[in-house]
């Protein structure tokens, strides 16, 4: 048990059958009557956020959170699957559980899943993630504050003289390496027709697949092996994801023909 004199942000405990984390607190001692403890708590089952005030003679269970190391790999409509870095085991976090931290998953993306007691609760994001702005909408005249780029096009990022940023091949758009240069079909060819440069995908994926295999038979190390399968399992995940994008685009080209 702790007192809730000794709250501090972040800290996970356990109240009435749930589990919060604390977000926010603060400590109040009115002229008249006992001191108080405001808080701002995070449901970890549901991510609702709530305000409850504690007398300062309270004590709560302190809940003990288990962090585990996962790499997201790919979201499956509102399922969010991650793979275990140790054992190479695949769980799935809903939307709703995750909230606005969807917004910040990439692919390959080092997390830190949560459990309390085997049940998983939801993800520690890093301190830092690398995003990349593609598009902004016009900013409102006058407007200096932060999102005054918002949604700029092309157009509007090679008159601000941030065009050698991007390399343009016909519909596809690609950024520049950390050295300025841009991409180009010498790295990997795109037609700016989906259904090609999705079948050529999946063409690499079943490549990189099948050498993963011929050089699974080639050791008996588990130390190799273990990896190797990993990357194996990977190439079929991006195949896979590449296929159903290949599908829906094959079902709109039928309906149009």
């Amino acid at each position: 048990m702790i007192n809730v004199n000794d709250f501090k942000t972040g800290m996970t405990i356990k109240y009435e059958g749930n589990l919060f984390m604390v977000i926010e607190f603060q400590h109040v001692k009115p002229g008249k009557g006992a001191a108080f403890v405001r808080t701002k708590l995070k449901n970890l089952r549901t991510g609702a956020t709530i305000e409850i005030t504690f007398n300062s003679a309270t004590k709560v269970e302190l809940a003990r959170i288990e962090k585990k190391p996962m790499q997201f790999l790919y979201a499956n409509g509102d399922d969010y699957v991650f793979m275990n870095m140790n054992d190479y085991s695949q769980v799935e976090l809903n939307a709703k559980v995750l909230g606005d931290d969807t917004k910040f998953l990439k692919e390959n993306l080092d997390v830190d899943i949560a459990f309390y007691e085997g049940e998983m609760l939801g993800l520690y994001l890093p301190d830092k993630i690398e995003m990349e702005v593609v598009k902004t909408e016009p900013g409102v005249k006058g407007n200096t504050q932060s999102s005054a780029m918002k949604d700029a096009t092309l157009e509007e990022l090679k008159q601000a003289g941030l065009d050698t940023h991007y390399a343009e091949h016909k519909k596809a758009l690609y950024p520049t390496d950390a050295n300025g240069v841009p991409f180009t079909v010498a790295y990997f060819a795109t037609t700016g027709d989906p259904i090609a440069d999705l079948s050529e995908d999946m063409a690499a994926e079943q490549k990189a697949r099948a050498t993963y295999e011929n050089l699974i038979d080639l050791t008996n190390d588990p130390d190799v092996i273990a990896p190797l399968l990993f990357l194996r399992q990977r190439e079929i995940v991006h195949f896979t994801r590449f296929k159903e994008l290949y599908n829906e685009y094959m079902n709109m080209y039928k309906k149009n023909s």
